[in-house]
Formats: C-alpha cells, sequence, structure tokens
C-alpha cells in the first residue's frame, strides 16, 4: 500500500526533487547521494519500485477493476511532487 501523505509533505518533497536534479547536472554529484542526505533515499527507491506496467496488461485482457486497483497500487504520493 503507497504511503499516505502527512500534511505539508508536498512541498519537501517537491524541494527534495528539485535538489535531486539539480545534483545531477553537477558533473560527480549524484541525485541519490541528495536523496540520502534528505532522508528520502528508501522511500524514493520503494516508490520507483512500485512502478509497473501490470495494469496496461490487465486493461487490454479487460480486467479494469484490477487494472485501476493495479495503478493505484504504485507510490505516486511520492512519485509525482518529485517529478
Amino acid at each position: 500500500m503507497p504511503p499516505a501523505w502527512k500534511a505539508g509533505e508536498g512541498a519537501g518533497l517537491v524541494a527534495r526533487g528539485f535538489a535531486m536534479g539539480c545534483a545531477d547536472v553537477v558533473p560527480g554529484v549524484s541525485g541519490g547521494t541528495i536523496a540520502f542526505i534528505t532522508g528520502i533515499y528508501e522511500r524514493f527507491i520503494e516508490a520507483l519500485r512500485s512502478l509497473s506496467p501490470a495494469f496496461v496488461f490487465l486493461l487490454l485482457r479487460g480486467r479494469v477493476r484490477e487494472s485501476v486497483r493495479a495503478f493505484l497500487r504504485m507510490h505516486w504520493s511520492t512519485l509525482v511532487p518529485m517529478l
């Protein structure tokens, strides 16, 4: 189950995502390092692991409800603000 949002957390994730993107531009610095330093590395990796094309395959097979459930299981509350 995706982690729930806490009040005011979205802005913090946006800022961390921005910092990760800026770090990727600097040679020798990794966005993953910034994620680790800011304390969201494990949450970010777990959110990336939740991404799966399974919902598309279910949808193509006509299993709409299962497809929606698979789509909603992805950790969008972490990924979208960091995008």
